[in-house]
């Protein structure tokens, strides 16, 4: 007479790039779908990291250098909104330190837009450093924060106040809104009384 299996306690066997893992294959009833055959998982070698880029150093190298400095997704999210709140502005004035985003002459303000990866936004997952090239990355985006902080500092020093919106800030659209009204109101009324007087 045959022994009968209980179904729950089937094992599925997957065999791996370097080595053999058993999972319980689900039952009929379960919610789950039964399945049968055998799936690859590609375990890492010893002493050799996950494989994390799909691009060869070529191909990374044409991605990277295809990225703007102007005209942005971001940027444009940000010019539409706050030509929305009525203001108007200059783009990427070569005159001012760092070449702002957009420049409001009469007000003496400028909105920096920067990218979350190439300004090293604190906190944020899109600041993460590439795991290829590490020594590289780290050097470059480390001369872009100095660069930027020399920038700001001599942006105050003529006189000029700046805004720094960040890439992920504009996907919360009524955020960025509450955020841009607010910081240009403040602006224009601080500028209205200094004329006043």
């Amino acid at each position: 007479m045959a022994k009968k299996t209980n179904p729950t306690a089937k094992l599925c066997l997957i065999v791996g790039f370097c080595g053999i893992l058993a999972i319980p294959q689900p039952s009929a009833g379960s919610r789950l779908q039964s399945w049968s055959g055998t799936a690859r998982i590609r375990f890492p070698k010893p002493n050799q990291s996950p494989v994390v880029d799909n691009l060869n150093s070529e191909q990374r190298r044409r991605n990277m250098a295809s990225v703007t400095a102007k005209d942005t997704k971001p940027e444009l999210v940000v010019r539409k909104l706050v030509h929305r709140l009525g203001y108007r502005y200059r783009l990427h004035v070569a005159d001012l330190p760092g070449k702002p985003d957009l420049v409001f002459k009469r007000l003496r303000l400028v909105i920096f837009v920067n990218g979350c990866f190439w300004h090293q936004h604190r906190g944020c997952r899109k600041s993460k450093l590439p795991t290829m090239n590490r020594s590289f990355w780290t050097e470059k985006l480390f001369r872009n924060k100095q660069r930027d902080k020399q920038n700001k500092r001599r942006l105050t020093s003529l006189g000029w106040t700046y805004l720094v919106i960040w890439e992920c800030e504009t996907r919360r659209i009524d955020r960025l809104t509450e955020k841009l009204s607010r910081f240009l109101t403040e602006q224009e009324q601080h500028a209205e009384e200094t004329n006043r007087h």
